[in-house]
């Protein structure tokens, strides 16, 4: 899912750094970049965007009053300049970036940006098999698996369907989805934490299968292995990233 991204700086070194941040991040597209807050709201019925990088003190106008003017739009705010909370609070804004802006601190705010979207509109768009590009609820999604030659996956959902996809790579799967609630758990898997119940030892987790739609049968559900169909193996290497969404520290 491509999130259409707006910049509005008036300062033209910025503006260029703040873009060449954004290009390098997958599936964030920027659809215009303007460097005054007039041409950018006279635009605005004209444009399809999901979030705006807006700097607060543009020369026409103050960018808390241009964010009042975006409903519904994310907003991340860039400023030489303090802004007060309350206003930050009142537009709604993800965060609020101290200029000279931070590589890294744009990127996760703009990465929250895009897990806020997704999760709000709660699908995503997948390219399969024999169905060509089917819509899935997030919260279908049980797991994502390889097939033996890693090539294809299967998308195993909640009413016990296997959904082979075209051919495709986790890391191209995982930009599609919102990185706290998924994520790749190892080399041939992506889990859907939702349906994360407990871990069995350091690097094994059980999958709570009682959350799963109960008209199912149990056959149905057994995607796996026949005699442990409810548990997945974590690779060494991922587990910090599990932890990490399901708030824990260790196992």
């Amino acid at each position: 899912m491509k999130i259409n991204c707006i910049i509005v700086d008036d300062e033209p070194e910025n503006l260029k750094y703040l873009q060449q941040i954004i290009e390098d991040i997958d599936d964030v597209e920027i659809v215009k970049s303007f460097t005054d807050g007039s041409s950018f709201l006279e635009s605005i019925p004209n444009i399809k965007f999901d979030m705006c990088i807006l700097d607060n003190r543009l020369p026409d106008i103050n960018g808390v009053d241009c964010a009042k003017k975006l409903r519904g739009k994310k907003i991340i705010f860039v400023s030489a300049h303090d802004i007060a909370a309350h206003d930050a609070f009142e537009v709604n804004a993800i965060d609020v970036l101290k200029k000279p802006v931070s590589k890294s601190r744009l990127e996760a705010a703009v990465k929250k940006c895009r897990n806020l979207i997704i999760n709000e509109k709660g699908y995503v768009f997948i390219k399969t098999n024999t169905h060509g590009k089917m819509r899935f609820k997030l919260d279908d999604i049980i797991y994502i698996t390889s097939d033996e030659n890693n090539q294809y996956k299967k998308i195993i959902t909640k009413e016990g369907e296997q959904i082979k996809t075209l051919k495709t790579s986790l890391e191209e799967l995982i930009i599609k989805l919102p990185n706290d609630k998924f994520c790749i758990i190892n080399k041939r898997e992506i889990l859907n934490t939702y349906y994360f119940k407990s871990f069995i030892g350091k690097y094994c987790v059980k999958i709570n299968i009682s959350s799963f739609d109960n008209k199912k049968s149990n056959n149905e559900l057994k995607v796996r292995d026949k005699n442990r169909p409810d548990d997945l193996a974590i690779g060494e290497k991922y587990l910090p990233d599990l932890l990490k969404i399901i708030g824990e520290d260790e196992v």
